[in-house]
């Protein structure tokens, strides 16, 4: 049994442990369809790759969803390094769509990355209040 002492897991930090497994789900599930349709002419005449360079893109592409469900497993834990690597790479994705927003000018692109800054804002929110920062620190 858990120990009474230690902090439940917040609603937020669930939502987005949530978040990561399926993306990693999707990854993994990715790089499994470019494995089993690697040798399709269609797919290798699209991304103009052999079958060989189609496997290794789809083993790299399973590598990182693999990796993607560890650090959702780890935050699930309360892993403190695993809200370190979603803030930095929530930070990088926000910088990418600040870019985006002031070069890109109107339509499509600015509405998404206006979405997408609010997102990543709320993202780092939920990872720093003060109930994730308990349940963090109770986690040492």
């Amino acid at each position: 049994m858990a120990d009474a002492n230690l902090a439940r897991r917040p609603g937020g930090v669930t939502f987005i442990m949530i978040l990561a497994y399926l993306e990693g789900f999707f990854t993994v599930l990715t790089g499994v369809i470019i494995l089993i349709g690697r040798d399709n002419i269609d797919l290798s005449g699209s991304l103009r790759l052999d079958s060989d360079e189609l496997l290794w893109m789809a083993l790299v592409v399973i590598a990182v969803g693999i990796a993607i469900l560890a650090i959702a497993n780890a935050l699930g834990r309360g892993d403190d390094w695993a809200r370190i690597v979603v803030a930095v790479f929530t930070i990088f994705s926000l910088v990418s769509h600040v870019f985006v927003l002031f070069r890109s000018g109107y339509g499509a692109s600015v509405l998404s990355s206006i979405i997408s800054i609010g997102l990543g804002v709320l993202v780092l929110y939920l990872l720093f209040n003060e109930r994730a920062a308990g349940f963090f620190g109770a986690r040492h």
